[in-house]
């Protein structure tokens, strides 16, 4: 579990893995929300590419707070929509969310009090921070064709999704 910050705000992030099914994730996570007051984005890991791709999306999800741009009030789901590239939370939830089959799991949540030490116990998640960097990787629905994938090396795709991210802006005007 890590704390993230940017421009004096906060966002907790937490990797692990589930046996729970995609509905029971998402029921606790709207419980745990609505008693902590703290917005809590379950992410499918396979579209997670690393801290990078995080800690770029919450630098500009704070930015857009600051500039009075944001889409949501949450700095989590504003962070979840600079992840997926989408301007729409329904998009980006689409493309990021939990799948039916999803295991492996990237918890991104405003900070709140007590959030922390419940998370992992409430949501049934066994910690794993190397979920974020490990594993396959799915490009798809990220907007990169077969043509830009076939140019780079694995460990160069979040060169890609790292550009898609950085064009939410430009869609924004």
């Amino acid at each position: 579990m890590q704390i993230l910050e940017h421009g004096g705000r906060s966002l907790l992030i937490f990797a692990g893995t589930t046996d729970e099914s995609m509905d029971s994730m998402l029921r606790k996570a709207a419980g745990m929300s609505n008693r902590t007051d703290a917005s809590i984005r379950l992410l499918d890991a396979k579209r997670v590419f690393g801290p990078d791709h995080i800690r770029s999306a919450l630098m500009k999800a704070v930015r857009a707070f600051e500039n009075g741009q944001n889409v949501s009030d949450s700095l989590a789901t504003e962070t979840m929509l600079y992840m997926s590239g989408c301007r729409q939370i329904q998009e980006a939830v689409a493309l990021l969310g939990l799948k039916r089959d999803s295991r492996s799991i990237v918890c991104v949540a405003d900070l709140a009090e007590g959030i922390k030490e419940k998370l992992a116990k409430e949501l049934s998640i066994e910690e794993d921070e190397s979920i974020i960097d490990s594993g396959p990787k799915d490009l798809s629905g990220f907007g990169v064709s077969n043509a830009e994938i076939s140019t780079l090396p694995d460990e160069k795709r979040i060169d890609l999704v790292l550009e898609r991210v950085a064009s939410v802006d430009i869609k924004r005007k």
